[in-house]
């Protein structure tokens, strides 16, 4: 009979995701507005949407936050659909807002929560077709959101490839659902294109996309300390939990274990850009984080070691050592 620890009478409690949202909307208001950017240009649609935020810096803080607690539920949803974690847990969802809402320079109006909350739409699609070769109805809505996220974030088309490997390892490619991928993500783009088209500004798109198609540009001074350091704290946890994962994989189900596979990839692939472009060091960093909160949650929730207490009681203090950093990071630069 296995023994419950502390972590996972933590990630088993239903008072956990509340509490957790309630404790990272006071961090995310408490820490400074003073937020760190790369320096990196978005597309001219996130900027058309973010301008009606950008006079108010409150207000904006609110819609990201607001966007951020729709990752909350989209995530909820996916563990409770897939069975992502083989217990009743929302703690993948606490894990992501929680880092989220000490990850400072994440608190500013830019496009990674739009890209996150699509790409989590693109999950919900892309999962349902694990060993369906006739799926093609569900590739187009995947590919579809995937469309319309590169119409915000239009770097996001370095994913590409990994996705494709995505489909691979869930037994979904064939020449139908390849077809009917690149439909989906060209669909946002005829409509939009269309009314480019009439606005009278038909080249928009092409000079958008031109514009990223560029060398990579090994400039890791646009990362600051605190970026680095919220990296290799998701970095670290997610080595631990990968390791417990990989020693007890075997009690996961065959479909499970695809499925993170499919996530771990996109891990490796953020790794792999924030390597090759840090200028948008912000947005792979939070498409990092959503692929490996469920991962390191998967950790707290059903390892009973020992070894989990203390990492548990050491992840806490490190969490708050984060905020406690960023709350008082502008009063230490004074001096």
């Amino acid at each position: 009979m296995s023994i419950k620890r502390i972590q996972n009478e933590v990630a088993a409690s239903r008072f956990t995701l509340p509490v957790v949202c309630f404790v990272s909307a006071l961090v995310w208001f408490a820490l400074s507005a003073e937020t760190t950017t790369t320096g990196a240009e978005y597309s001219r649609y996130w900027n058309w949407l973010s301008k009606h935020f950008a006079s108010n810096r409150m207000l904006g803080s609110v819609f990201m936050l607001m966007l951020n607690y729709l990752c909350v539920y989209l995530i909820m949803e996916l563990n409770n659909r897939y069975n992502i974690i083989r217990t009743r847990t929302h703690m993948a969802s606490a894990v992501f807002v929680l880092l989220a809402s000490c990850s400072v320079f994440l608190h500013t109006l830019q496009p990674y929560a739009v890209v996150v909350v699509l790409l989590l739409v693109f999950y919900h699609c892309l999962f349902p077709t694990y060993q369906q070769y006739n799926s093609v109805g569900w590739i187009f809505n995947a590919f579809m959101a995937y469309g319309v996220a590169l119409m915000f974030f239009p770097p996001i088309l370095y994913m590409f490839p990994f996705l494709l490997v995505s489909m691979f390892l869930l037994q979904c490619l064939t020449l139908r659902t390849f077809f009917a991928m690149l439909i989906g993500i060209i669909a946002p783009f005829w409509f939009v294109g269309a009314y480019e088209i009439v606005a009278g500004d038909a080249y928009a798109l092409a000079e958008m996309y031109t514009r990223i198609i560029v060398k990579p540009v090994f400039d890791y001074s646009v990362i600051d300390r605190y970026q680095w350091i919220c990296l290799g704290v998701v970095a670290f946890e997610l080595i631990m939990a990968w390791a417990h994962y990989l020693h007890n994989i075997f009690f996961d189900k065959i479909k499970t274990r695809v499925l993170y596979a499919v996530m771990m990839t996109q891990v490796f692939a953020m790794l792999l850009l924030i390597g090759l472009y840090p200028i948008y060091f912000n947005v792979w960093f939070a498409v990092l984080l959503l692929n490996a909160s469920p991962m390191i949650a998967h950790n707290i929730a059903l390892n009973t070691s020992k070894f989990c207490v203390y990492l548990f009681y050491f992840s806490i203090i490190i969490v708050l050592l984060m905020a406690t950093y960023s709350i008082w990071k502008p009063l230490l630069s004074s001096f």
